[in-house]
This record gives C-alpha cells, structure tokens and sequence, in this order.
C-alpha cells in the first residue's frame, strides 16, 4: 500500500516586522498631505511628492512579493511533485474507467434486450413503441427486472383503462383517439379532441348555413322568373280591327326584347304557348 508521508515543516504563527513603527510614521507623514493644495507654481513639487510616495508603495510590496515567494517556494515545489504523481495516476485510472463504462454498457444492452421481451409478452396496443414508455431508470444495476416487469404490467392497465375511457366519449372519441395515439396522454387526447371536434362542428354549421341561403336564394329566383311568366301569359290578345270590304290588312306586329329566368320545365311551357299564339320568337 502506497502511502504519503511528509515531514511536517514549522511554520511560524506571523511575520514578525516593525509594523508600529511603520504604520506611525506613515500616519504622520501623510496627514500633512490631507489639506496640502498645489498651484501652478509648486506644480513640480505635487509631482515629487507623488513620485516619493509612490517610491514608498513599492518598496513595501516588493517586500511583501519577495517574502510570499520565499514562503510559497517549499510549497510550490510540493504541489508540483503531487502533481506528477496524480497524473502518474491518471493514465491507468483512465483505462480501468474506459474497462468499466464498457462493461456497464453491455449490461445495460443485455438488459434492454430483456426489457423487450416482457414488453413483447404484454402485447401493447401496435400505436405504443418500447420507446414511447422506456424508464431510462430501468437500465440502472439497482432496478431489478421485477420491477420492471411491474411498470410495464402497470402501464399496460393504465393504457387499457384510458383507452377505453376515450372510446365511451360522446361526440370526439375519433380525435381525441388520435391524440392519444401520439401523446398517451388522456389529458391532452380530451382536451385535443373537444378542440377538433368543436372545429368540426362550426364547419358543418357553416356549410348548412351556406347551403341554405343557396337554396332560398334559388328559390327566390324561380318565384320571379314564374311571375314573370305568369304576367306574361296573362297580356290581353290584340284583335285585329276589321279591314275594309275590298282589303283586308294583317295586324301589325313589333318584337319586344325580355329575359326571364325560368326552369327547363316552364321554358318548354312558354314555347307552347308562343307557338300556340303563332307568335315569332328567337334567342337574344
């Protein structure tokens, strides 16, 4: 058994300086700089003040780097030797891993394989696929085939019940079926199928609508066109005024234009009666 042992390093509880004494002179010198103003004329003197001060900033973090790094350097050099041997680690770990997700993974496939034998046994309706209902949970070390076998039963029972609550719907068993088919869900295939159904019957509400205003408006029609007809069968005949003994004239005639809307069966009539009159007629 590999194991690390180090050699435990003493590290001392603070860095010990003279930060009293620092930090007093500091507050002093800078508290005559608090209420300082520089004119145009002492402008080179803000600019080494500035420069003095900045000077001062420096040295003291120069300090401060050079001590973290001489502090971090023994801890440096002991994270990168572990380093080294995790990835020294890292390689066969790897190839196990690769060994293990390859195993895991023909058990998963030998299990499905199982998995559609009991779904084939329980002969779900030909719309339901494996797929459609598949717990990734069930391909899991932990779920047994027990307890698979009992979610497919289960869901089998629950597909029977909701489709036949579907087929005793009164008006849109048809639609909502056809929902259900791609959903199975029994909310969406109602609430999908009232949706469809209601469409339907608008439209068939429509087209008897349309359907009867064609009628009425056909039938408009063919009342004129009869009165039309009737009017015209019921014109007063011209007799024709007696000529003298010697000459005898024939009646003036004029031809007289007008359309009438009529069925097959009262323009038969009318040619019976223009022909019963002896009266020319001829297509406008």
């Amino acid at each position: 058994m590999i194991e690390l042992n180090v050699t435990e390093v003493a590290i001392p509880d603070s860095i010990v300086f003279n930060y009293d004494e620092i930090k007093m002179q500091l507050a002093e010198t800078m508290q005559k700089y608090e209420n300082v103003v520089y004119t145009a004329d002492n402008m080179k003197q803000a600019k080494a003040d500035k420069a003095n001060l900045n000077k001062l900033k420096k040295a003291l973090n120069d300090e401060r780097i050079r001590r973290e790094r001489e502090y971090m350097k023994p801890f440096t050099d002991f994270k990168a030797k572990i380093n080294e041997l995790i990835s020294l680690i890292d390689k066969p770990t790897a190839l196990i891993d690769k060994q293990v997700k390859e195993y895991e993974e023909t058990k998963k496939k030998e299990k499905r394989a199982e998995i559609e034998k009991i779904f084939a046994k329980y002969e779900f309706p030909e719309f339901v696929s494996l797929d459609g209902i598949f717990n990734k949970v069930w391909l899991n070390a932990t779920c047994s085939m027990k307890s698979v076998e009992d979610d497919l039963k289960g869901l089998k029972c629950k597909i029977n019940e909701e489709i036949d609550t579907i087929s005793r719907l009164p008006e849109f068993s048809f639609e909502a079926m056809e929902t259900y088919k791609m959903s199975l869900s029994l909310t969406a295939a109602i609430t999908e199928g009232k949706r469809l159904a209601d469409i339907q019957r608008r439209k068939e509400e429509a087209e008897k609508a349309r359907a009867a205003a064609e009628e009425a408006a056909r039938a408009e029609a063919e009342r004129k066109a009869a009165e039309e007809a009737a009017k015209a069968s019921e014109q007063p005949e011209q007799i024709p005024m007696p000529e003298p003994a010697k000459q005898q004239a024939a009646p003036s005639t004029q031809w007289i234009r007008f359309m009438a809307n009529l069925t097959l069966e009262q323009a038969k009539e009318l040619r019976v009666f223009f022909e019963s009159r002896n009266i020319e007629y001829k297509a406008i």
